[in-house]
């Protein structure tokens, strides 16, 4: 049998039956078994291809089997929704219903573990997170009056007060507060606390997380349909709201002013006989909290389908508003879902029911978030470092080679300078003499102006601006006086006197004067 055409030998034993068969062979023959060695090359690297394929599928299969639901529970049901996240953001996607049976008090509670085990397999999922919200009696929500307290102080002291602020004898208890105004002047602002007994807590994190289900976020229901409506309906967050809600499990008016829950009340008739007082007190409660007593409140209806239709008409006859429905992804649901769905999408800073393990675990995310941030930071703040260094490097690089282009004209206009510097030089020498040295053209015109016509000269000499004539007159006394009035000449004085004798008939004289020089130098 050929080894080509052997479906049971493997690679290796194909190739070495392959050289087998070529060591004896040559030309044609040889040729063909390459062309064999070939094919089985390509179809080991097809082969390769198909099963990285298919692990990349199965990996991510088992990725998308990872889900996130938020659930209601209460003493006798759970309600499980899951979470479908989209384009535009969460939504709510398959429900989940089922009764409980009471939990006893050993500190266990196993038809909750049970429950949560048929999630998992109705979803279909191997792992899955979830976010729970507590119905009442298990956990209670109220709006109290707290001091300008930071909010783990705040904590401690509702917890120590619990009995002040909330119905409960329980021992211990887990509570969480959050303040929704500014303090003005040390003064009590409002504040959302929840409260919860610490054992229930304990528990239902211990039976949930026995079943394999990563809990997140613990609340109370009635905080989480309030932040969903908040999220969902626009109109809550510009004045007073009142918003019903009405199941055959679960009845609970909250009244909101801004978006914010103002007032919760449980309300436990569930004929209908008691929806206009209560309306009415809710609203009262919603539009003194806004300051608005005469304004209109927006009237919000969360309520299963066999109770929506005869609240709704009381809603309308005593508020006489348009009740307002959630929109059409929520509108289905009844109101315990819709606080799953609210759970799953609250904020992390919202008021939360958190056991020990839980507050550790949500510290320790949070300080590895917080650890993330300023790594990213300190890489942002490195990257934007070199990125300014580069930048620089671009200009220095740039202005090096703007300088390299401009040298040769530089070194000519620092020649130039240079030339100039000793031209301007030369010209202040050569102004230093001009303005050192004596001009003689005017002193030889304030001479001939100064002498009498009966006098004349025969000889001048200079030393500096001293002057020495020789010359002929008819009277040489006359010659001083007439030299002095000039304005250029200055100490003059007659040296010697003597008669002339022949062709120089006269008086010969001698006189030493000085040149006067003009304020400013020269002459």
């Amino acid at each position: 049998m050929n080894a080509s055409t052997r479906p049971d030998s493997s690679r290796d034993e194909q190739l070495d039956l392959i050289e087998q068969a070529l060591a004896p062979r040559t030309g044609t023959a040889a040729a063909a078994a390459m062309n064999t060695v070939s094919a089985l090359s390509a179809r080991a690297r097809v082969s390769r291809a198909i099963r990285h394929a298919a692990r990349s599928l199965v990996r991510l299969r088992g990725e998308r089997k990872h889900r996130y639901v938020g659930l209601a529970i209460g003493r006798d049901r759970i309600v499980a929704v899951e979470l479908v996240h989209g384009a535009l953001g969460a939504r709510p996607g398959r429900v989940h219903v089922r009764p409980l049976d009471p939990p006893p008090d050993n500190g266990t509670w196993p038809d909750l573990t049970e429950a949560v085990v048929e999630l998992l397999q109705t979803l279909g999922a191997q792992r899955a997170t979830a976010s729970i919200a507590l119905l009442r009696p298990l956990a209670q929500s109220k709006v109290i009056a707290v001091p300008p307290l930071r909010r783990r102080d705040l904590r401690s002291l509702v917890s120590r007060n619990a009995r002040r602020y909330f119905i409960t004898a329980a021992e211990p208890v887990i509570t969480d507060v959050q303040r929704w105004g500014m303090s003005r002047a040390g003064k009590p602002t409002p504040a959302v606390a929840a409260c919860a007994d610490a054992r229930v807590v304990d528990v239902i994190h211990r039976s949930v997380a026995q079943a394999g289900l990563h809990v997140d976020f613990i609340t109370a229901a009635p905080l989480a349909l309030a932040e969903l409506i908040r999220r969902r309906v626009p109109q809550v967050r510009r004045g007073p709201a009142v918003v019903t809600v009405a199941s055959p499990g679960w009845c609970e008016g909250i009244a909101m002013t801004l978006g914010r829950p103002s007032a919760f009340e449980p309300w436990p008739d569930r004929t209908g006989t008691e929806v206009s007082p209560f309306a009415a007190r809710m609203s009262r409660a919603a539009a003194g909290r806004a300051g608005t007593e005469d304004a209109a409140p927006t009237v919000v209806l969360v309520a299963s389908s066999e109770e929506r239709d005869g609240v709704e008409e009381h809603l309308r006859r005593e508020l006489g508003e348009e009740v307002i429905h959630l929109p059409d992804a929520l509108s289905d649901l009844d109101p315990e879902a819709v606080a799953a769905f609210g759970a799953a999408v609250m904020r992390e800073d919202a008021p939360a029911l958190l056991p020990g393990p839980l507050r550790r675990e949500q510290r320790q995310r949070e300080t590895k978030r917080m650890a993330v941030l300023a790594v990213a930071a300190v890489v942002l703040l490195c990257v934007a470092a070199g990125t300014r260094l580069w930048d620089l490097r671009r200009e220095l690089e740039a202005v090096t080679v703007s300088r390299q282009v401009l040298a040769p004209r530089v070194a000519e206009v620092v020649e130039l300078r240079r030339a100039l510097s000793m031209v301007d030089a030369v010209v202040d020498g050569m102004a230093q003499v001009e303005a050192s040295a004596v001009h003689w053209t005017p002193v030889v015109a304030a001479l001939a102006e100064a002498l009498p016509d009966s006098a004349y000269l025969i000889s001048m000499s200079a030393d500096g601006a001293e002057l020495q004539l020789a010359g002929v007159a008819k009277a040489a006394s006359v010659i001083v006086p007439a030299l002095e009035a000039s304005p250029l000449l200055r100490e003059v004085s007659l040296t010697a006197a003597r008669r002339g004798s022949g062709p120089q008939a006269g008086e010969q004289f001698d006189v030493g004067l000085a040149l006067e020089r003009p304020q400013g130098g020269g002459g």
